[in-house]
C-alpha cells in the first residue's frame, strides 16, 4: 500500500488534506513539524510527500533540502502547499527538487489527480 506524509502546521488544513485522501487507498501520515516527519524516515519511507512551505523553526525549505540531499530520499516525489504567490520563491522551490507547488487555495481535484499520477493509480 502506498504511504503518503502530510506535513502542514495549521491542524484544520492537516486534517482538510487527511479526509481528502482517505478515497486514495494508502496509508496516511500526518505530521505538523517538518522535522518529526524527516525523523519517521527511517521508520516509514513514503511514496509522496505533501508540505506546507511556511512552518515555525524547520519550514519546507530546509525540509526540501534535506530530503533532495540525501541519496536515500532524494527520489520521493514532494508536492509543496503554499500561500506563496511570489514566483522567485516558487522558482526556487522547484530549483530545489520539488514536483509540484500548489498555492493555497487550491484545487482539490487538480491536487487529487496529480498525486494519483504520481502514485501511478
Amino acid at each position: 500500500m502506498k504511504k503518503i506524509y502530510l506535513i502542514e502546521d495549521n491542524a484544520g488544513m492537516l486534517s482538510l488534506l487527511s479526509n481528502i485522501f482517505k478515497e486514495i487507498e494508502c496509508e496516511i501520515y500526518t505530521f505538523q513539524e517538518a522535522k518529526e516527519a524527516y525523523e519517521n524516515f527511517s521508520t516509514v519511507k513514503p511514496d509522496i510527500i505533501l508540505c506546507d512551505l511556511y512552518m515555525p523553526e524547520y519550514d519546507g525549505f530546509r525540509f526540501l533540502k534535506e530530503i533532495k540531499s540525501n541519496s536515500s530520499f532524494k527520489s520521493i516525489p514532494v508536492i509543496v502547499l503554499s500561500v506563496a504567490s511570489d514566483k522567485k520563491i516558487i522558482d526556487e522551490v522547484m530549483q530545489m527538487g520539488a514536483d509540484h507547488f500548489f498555492q493555497k487555495p487550491f484545487r482539490v481535484a487538480e491536487l487529487f489527480s496529480t498525486i494519483k499520477n504520481i502514485l501511478g493509480d
